[in-house]
């Protein structure tokens, strides 16, 4: 795709209300191309959604699409960065942005060689910043002291509901903090922590968050390296909070007795919540074709099959999403935890 400025302009000077999403993915418009942008933008009141994606806008790219941002008529409520390279200093720029504008709901900064001081500066925008509610900073290496800031903007911040920090190398030191985070933290819904170096410290730190936590709905932590003692202090935090609806522990060192540990708690806790893992190709077929819930034929393969490394779904979504046959299934596994290899 070429990018044509003057359409683009044309349309922007226009207040077109059903031009509400500009999607610019992978033209490399550079700053000049921002600059056409945004002398359009001056006088724009009903673009919604910015997809600035792969377009090399660097530092004064960002500098020039937040002094937009920062005007009282701005309507952006979508801003995609990614791939960008900005850098330290390009999140510092998004981050002064942040502190003034009152329409950004929705911002994705991903893989933008963001490291510790540009984080840190965004997290001291998220302390004052109220609109803010979906937020992506993974592919970036925001290092310990980049994820304890983040970490103790969640503690007042109340808007920010998702947030992205898979493959942001974060360690058992850095979850840490933001384990603490989570047992004051009431405005989260959705975290993801994949792909990081999340051994059993840092999971044994986030059962402690999530003993006392009461807004965190999703939590994801697949592709890390948490055993069997990790899992176990998420099984006991599980037996404390009764809002997580969704934990995925895809890709771990866990076991079947782990699996069906945090099988039976969540069921205690939550009779919503299920647990994510991976299928093969014959079980997605079996499940296609289940339509009832038939215990002594799908549990044992299911759930008690022997396959290293992997953590069995517990839900009703390999089977039937009717709620009666959810309730059916784990009434029984409560009353038949032999069905699970439970001693």
């Amino acid at each position: 795709m070429v990018f044509d400025a003057s359409d683009v302009v044309t349309r922007l000077l226009k207040n077109d209300p059903t031009f509400a999403h500009l999607e610019l993915q992978g033209n490399h418009i550079g700053y000049e191309g921002v600059v056409a942008i945004r002398t359009a933008l001056e006088v724009n009141y009903t673009l919604k959604g910015l997809s600035l994606k792969r377009n090399n806008i660097g530092y004064w790219g960002v500098q020039a699409i937040g002094s937009i941002l920062q005007t009282k008529h701005s309507a952006i409520e979508r801003l995609f960065l990614e791939e960008n390279h900005i850098g330290d200093a390009g999140a510092g720029a998004m981050a002064w942005t942040l502190e003034r504008n009152l329409t950004v709901k929705w911002l994705s900064l991903e893989n933008n060689e963001i490291g510790h001081e540009g984080a840190t500066s965004i997290a001291s925008a998220l302390k004052t910043n109220s609109t803010l509610q979906v937020l992506y900073l993974a592919y970036n290496i925001l290092g310990q002291e980049g994820a304890a800031s983040i970490a103790s903007a969640l503690k007042t911040n109340s808007s920010l509901q998702v947030l992205y920090l898979d493959n942001t190398g974060l360690d058992d030191t850095s979850v840490a903090a933001i384990g603490t985070a989570l047992q004051t933290s009431y405005g989260l819904r959705r975290l993801d922590l994949g792909s990081n170096n999340i051994g059993d410290e840092g999971a044994i730190a986030l059962a402690r968050g999530l003993e006392k936590n009461s807004s965190l709905r999703e939590l994801i932590l697949r592709d890390n390296h948490i055993g069997r003692d990790g899992i176990a202090a998420i099984s006991r935090a599980l037996e404390k909070n009764s809002t997580l609806q969704k934990i995925d522990l895809q890709d771990n060192k866990t076991c079947k007795e782990g699996a069906a540990s945090i099988i039976l708690t969540f069921r205690r806790s939550n009779p919503k919540a299920l647990v994510s893992a991976d299928y093969t190709e014959s079980e997605k077929a079996l499940f296609r074709k289940s339509r009832e819930v038939n215990l002594h034929q799908v549990v044992p393969k299911v759930i008690c099959e022997e396959i290293p490394d992997i953590l069995f779904p517990h839900t009703v979504v390999y089977l039937s999403k009717k709620e009666q046959h959810v309730n059916k299934l784990f009434s029984i596994l409560r009353e038949r935890p032999d069905l699970l290899n439970v001693s």
